[in-house]
């Protein structure tokens, strides 16, 4: 076959006209346009006028229909300015908020559809195409209903002239190429790297127009654009330039430095845009915010808000409306004991300002009062106000779309006020000392591979204890930990709960393990606890693994130690979410990795018992399976050169873990098919060109987190970073493949070529990853211009990407430098600004539950424990929870066996609250009230508190204490046997029976099922 295509390519016509086709195929849409889409900018203008019948002079943008067919919301359309964005992606001008009345956007259509609502308040519009005003359209109307205004945006010809011209365009295309190959076409047949190289480059520009240019998703024109492109580079390449040549002058004369300017390239060109751009507004608002709708405020009646600060106040914003009119005057004081601090704003002066500082240093540390008043009566006076411990602004512009109004109301400058914990600093003692001893046995001349282990292991479990209250006595139970790990294997036991899934996961590895601590040892109080150790235990091992020589990936041992230090002290690692004990499983990757690169023969007999014992953790997620093809990869290369006998080990190993894995698929597809999950899936043509298309976005978008994380870097060029890293990535390929095919090929020994072999593995694999996880996404979209954004999520998944990369990177540093210090100074200057990002501290003040305290409630036939960080979720039996307050934002579904509560009443959210009258409650009526959870007004504020329960008669029926819950945001009350027929709750402090002030939000655990 291949002789065959060499031998048609010396016919100088052959290659004429495959020339001639290719290029014909890339221009013939710009030369020869049959139905061109041109790029044209639409432009509204909302004038301000309106029809005389007319309430108001409003624009609402409603409904944007692109060719006819597709519906696009108009937020989505547009290029947001100051019109606000309502329900459903709705775009609104309004004359008393948004300043700009212009809003545009550029794009390519056949026909568009422009929907503006037409109703009693509207007022008149221009549509504009490329500035040409093409309809002025008044939008009154006594029904409520939507006029389309059709803009065109094709060019048409005729077929026959389309014929003529492509007749012509393609004949002079042959022509000229058949010329160029008649003077310029090669005699001497390229080598095998020429070709390879040839071949590379071909495929390096296929991915970057499928990635990058490809305007649409059509899987026949995608395809065939990027065949074009691969047959005319190769054609150049193997026929027209010497590519033998230039292949060896980077090979053997510059090799070092080529590399060492792409990788600088890849970093330093992000930057540069960086630098060069100012379009985006830093803004990081770390904390929640407490009140973020509008406060109406009414003559004669002030707003008081209680605010409470862990530090001293300097400055606070404030946004009001003044929708009317000039008139008015607003007055604003900040009370506190006997200080107080007053300022008097005329209604002008509140008037399209985004917000107003006041100062407030004169003030102490501690909580004070705000209050806002206005003097005029008229409507349409409110104030909109937002808290938060940290909160830094950039330059504030008025038609940028980062900043939203939620956060650009009001907020308190606060210094931060450091606090330190006993346990945390007696950790970070040892860690230090462990550390200390790691180092000192590293440098030995005859190192311990196992003692760096065992000490790197251990200081990274201590960076975990201090980075997060999880790890310490008073553990929460976090998601699936408490509900699926926990929950379900003490309520159902060992069968009942073995084949439970973690989403579309067999867990049977972590299920193992809360067997042993919660069916075994039959721990209560303790097991949330014990399942958060054995969380990070098994990260921190799985990090320490590297320095074990066994592993053989051709690193020293300063490489595998620093690189063991990353992975276990990195604050881009040691986050909660990659330590928690459902996700800690994704850590065993790192395992999985490693033990193919061992030698099989000169393992010890336990050695290779926990090598297929690892198999059970390839059933804990599903993207392990993408160790499936390096598997059957693997036992092809033992069949073939039968050596299935000489490595008995490693063939048990691999069948094992094949089986492992499409017992693991199969499990997931039942899963999946139950649910109907591929009902509406794409078509695999359309969703394997979304794979192609979607993986280097992704990957390589992985792979910037560290970089980003490092240098706070957010805004970059995207197409301009995918492409240089993808040709980078595609060019390693090349070479490191070149090379290991030469070794190999000197005596057909797989062990001549093992570094090269290493090194594409830990690449692919990671490449590999990121398709996986592109694959089963069945909603993933990636929009390249917003690639480099804050909606990009790093977590449970992804961080896997870079651990594999950064083993690889490593790898081929030592691969290029032959200096070993060199590799050692670039590895360690690069930990060292990892470590020199400070992680914070997690206190535990946010979290709702108090296990210590909550399990006891495990003993009764009913209960509602809250299982999660600050979230509205819960675990149940023979109960729901009812919420009593005003969060319309919180989470109100079920996930894995995990519920969030269901509102029986609705108050005002932005009012402190003392008491709760339950007496028009019709969902509790006669079911029996468990538990009683709150929130407390200040974290700061003392938790000794109890609770009056009246009837509805207003008699005491019980008084409850609250349990102990010192520096936690939350408060619990717990009623054991149970109390019906409540007509009200009065929450009191212990001390002196002074009122307690709670948030809105408070949760009663109820016996029974919910009904509707």
């Amino acid at each position: 076959m291949l002789e065959t295509i060499k031998k048609f390519l010396k016919n100088r016509v052959v290659v004429s006209i495959l020339l001639s086709l290719c290029i014909f195929q890339l221009v013939s849409g710009l030369l020869v346009p049959r139905f061109k889409n041109e790029e044209r900018e639409i432009r509204i203008e909302a004038t301000g006028r309106k029809n005389a019948q007319s309430g108001g002079n409003g624009v609402q943008i409603q409904k944007i229909l692109v060719d006819g067919k597709n519906e696009i919301l108009p937020v989505d359309f547009f290029t947001i300015t100051s019109w606000e964005i309502g329900e459903g992606g709705i775009l609104t001008w309004n004359p008393f908020k948004n300043r700009s009345n212009v809003i545009s956007a550029k794009a390519r259509f056949r026909t568009l559809g422009l929907g503006l609502t037409k109703e009693s308040y509207s007022g008149i519009a221009k549509v504009y195409v490329d500035n040409t005003l093409i309809k002025e359209v008044d939008l009154y109307s006594n029904r409520s209903e939507i006029v389309y205004v059709d803009i065109d945006g094709i060019n048409n010809g005729s077929t026959m002239i389309y014929i003529l011209k492509s007749v012509v365009l393609f004949t002079l295309l042959f022509l000229i190429s058949y010329i160029l190959s008649y003077f310029f076409q090669k005699k001497v047949e390229p080598s095998k790297e020429g070709i390879i190289v040839s071949v590379s480059l071909g495929v390096i520009a296929s991915l970057i127009y499928v990635v990058e240019y490809s305007t649409s998703i059509q899987f026949l024109k995608t395809v065939t654009m990027s065949i074009s492109i691969f047959i005319l580079i190769y054609v150049v390449g193997t026929r027209f330039v010497d590519i033998d040549y230039w292949y060896r002058v980077i090979l053997d004369k510059h090799k070092k430095l080529m590399f060492s300017l792409l990788i600088l390239v890849c970093i330093l060109i992000p930057i540069f845009n960086t630098i060069n751009s100012s379009k985006i507004i830093n803004e990081e608002v770390k904390n929640s915010t407490e009140n973020i709708t509008s406060i109406p405020l009414v003559s004669g009646n002030p707003l008081k808000q209680n605010i409470n600060i862990l530090g001293k106040a300097k400055k606070i914003h404030i946004n009001i409306e003044n929708r009317d009119d000039n008139e008015g005057t607003f007055t604003i004081r900040a009370v506190q004991d006997k200080k107080k601090i007053e300022w008097n704003l005329q209604g002008v002066d509140c008037n399209n300002k985004d917000s107003i500082e006041l100062n407030l240093t004169d003030l102490s540390q501690g909580d004070f009062f705000l209050y806002i008043d206005t003097s005029y009566t008229g409507a349409g006076k409110g104030v909109k106000v937002l808290s938060s411990s940290d909160t830094r602004f950039g330059k504030l512009e008025e038609n940028n779309n980062i900043i939203s109004d939620k956060n650009l109301c009001m907020s308190l400058d606060l210094s931060k006020e450091n606090v330190y914990y006993i346990p945390q600093m007696t950790a970070f003692i040892f860690m230090s000392i462990v550390l200390l001893l790691a180092v000192v046995n590293v440098n030995r001349c005859k190192q311990n591979d196992k003692l760096t282990f065992i000490l790197v292991a251990i200081a990274a479990f201590l960076v975990y204890s201090i980075k997060s209250t999880m790890f310490s006595l008073d553990a929460q139970p976090v998601h699936e930990t408490g509900s699926n790990f926990f929950l379900q294997t003490y309520e159902r036991g060992f069968l009942g709960s073995l084949f439970v899934p973690d989403y579309v996961y067999w867990p049977l590895f972590t299920r193992f393990i809360s067997d042993i601590i919660v069916l075994i040892f039959r721990q209560r109080k303790w097991a949330i606890l014990l399942l958060n150790c054995s969380g990070g235990i098994i990260a921190a091992l799985n990090c320490g693994l590297i320095n074990l020589k066994v592993f053989r990936i051709n690193l020293g041992k300063y490489e595998r130690f620093i690189l063991s230090l990353i992975f276990g002290l990195s604050p881009l690692f040691v986050t909660d979410e990659l330590l928690n004990f459902h996700n800690s499983a994704y850590w065993n990757f790192i395992l999985l990795t490693l033990l193919l690169t061992v030698d099989w023969s000169k393992i010890k007999r336990h050695q290779f018992v926990l090598a297929l014992g690892s198999s059970l953790m390839i059933l804990s997620k599903i993207v392990f399976v993408v160790m499936l093809p390096v598997y059957l990869i693997i036992l092809g290369f033992l069949i073939i050169k039968k050596e299935v006998k000489a490595n008995k080990r490693l063939f048990v190993y691999l069948i094992l873990d094949i089986c492992m894995t499409l017992l693991s698929v199969t499990y997931t597809y039942i899963l999946l098919s139950r649910w109907k999950y591929f009902n509406d899936s794409i078509g695999f043509g359309e969703r394997l060109i979304t794979v192609i298309k979607q993986v280097p976005l992704y990957y390589f978008r992985t792979l910037y987190v560290p970089i980003r994380y490092l240098f706070n870097i957010q805004n970059i060029n995207p197409y301009v970073f995918v492409i240089l890293a993808s040709a980078v990535t595609v060019l390693l390929v090349v070479w490191i493949s070149a090379n290991g095919i030469k070794k190999y090929s000197e005596n057909k020994n797989i062990k001549n070529a093992w570094y090269e072999l290493m090194m594409l593995f830990y690449l692919l694999i990671s490449i590999a990853t990121a398709g996986i996880l592109v694959y089963t996404n069945k909603d993933m979209v990636i929009n390249v211009d917003t690639l480099f954004t804050d909606d990009f999520v790093y977590g449970r998944t992804n961080f896997i990407i870079i651990i594999e990369a950064m083993i690889f990177i490593t790898m081929l540093l030592r691969y290029i430098f032959k200096n070993k210090n060199i590799v050692v100074g670039i590895v360690v200057s690069f930990a060292s600004l990892l470590f020199l990002v400070p992680f914070s501290i997690t206190t535990g003040t946010y979290v709702l539950s108090n296990w210590t305290q909550q399990y006891r409630e495990l003993y009764r036939s009913s209960y509602s424990i809250p299982v999660v960080t600050g979230s509205d979720l819960f675990v149940l039996k023979n109960s729901y929870v009812g919420y009593i307050g005003g969060n319309s934002n919180r989470y109100t579904g079920e996930y894995n066996y995990i519920y969030s509560s269901k509102t029986i009443k609705e108050i005002d959210p932005n009012k402190i609250l003392y008491s709760i009258d339950l007496s028009d409650i019709d969902k509790i009526k006669n079911r029996n009230i468990l538990e009683i959870y709150a929130r407390k007004s200040a974290i700061l504020q003392s938790p000794e508190s109890y609770v009056l329960l009246k009837d509805k008669e207003g008699k005491p029926i019980a008084k409850v204490d609250a349990t102990y819950s010192k520096d936690r945001q939350a408060l619990s009350y717990f009623l054991p046997d149970g109390i019906k027929n409540i007509g009200s709750l009065e929450f009191y402090y212990s001390k002196d029976n002074a009122p307690y002030p709670l948030l809105p939000e408070v949760y009663l655990g109820i016996e029974g099922e919910y009904e509707e």
